[in-house]
């Protein structure tokens, strides 16, 4: 298992600067002057029940892809498995199935039934999750106006409960994964 408990604050943040991206996507969706998962690179999977939102997914590279809907991100590799990171409570769910493209459209219908991820590939995952979004807001800062995402993050209704939510979150991310380490 992956030790984000070691350290009660820094389980707190991540927690808080996952549901800020999450709310922060959803801003990027939505954006006047264009979708900026689209614009990214994102492939856009549109719901069959009506009313129901999308899902973005990206291919990393070519056995990893990143799914994101707004209840939670899943990271799936070929070779290691698959691994949910839901939004609410920032808890993990992984999987030695890797799933690249699932068709679920919430958390109930995800196959999460297969033997669980070991400590060392539920780590390398959520390390790959966190590269990943630090590598997305640092290409945001090349696309858009200069206080863009100080402007969403201010937006964010939950932005009171947290005192020190980032404004920068790619170094944000990159600065949590440094201190994400495994028990031991």
């Amino acid at each position: 298992m992956v030790n984000m408990q070691k350290s009660h604050s820094l389980f707190n943040m991540a927690r808080a600067i996952f549901d800020q991206q999450m709310w922060c996507w959803g801003c990027d969706v939505r954006r006047a002057e264009g979708n900026l998962l689209l614009a990214y690179g994102c492939i856009k999977h549109s719901a069959p029940i009506p009313k129901t939102p999308s899902a973005y997914q990206l291919w990393l590279d070519t056995d990893t892809t990143l799914t994101l809907w707004g209840w939670g991100i899943w990271i799936a590799q070929n070779g290691i498995g698959s691994l949910l990171i839901q939004r609410s409570g920032f808890r993990m769910t992984g999987i030695t199935t890797p799933i690249l493209s699932p068709s679920a459209w919430s958390e109930e219908t995800l196959p999460l039934s297969a033997p669980s991820l070991n400590a060392e590939a539920q780590h390398h995952m959520i390390l790959r999750v966190f590269q990943a979004i630090a590598d997305y807001e640092q290409w945001l800062t090349t696309q858009v106006e200069p206080h863009y995402r100080l402007m969403t993050i201010n937006a964010w209704p939950q932005k009171r409960h947290h005192k020190n939510h980032p404004t920068d979150l790619a170094a944000a991310w990159s600065q949590l994964a440094k201190h994400f380490t495994l028990k031991g």
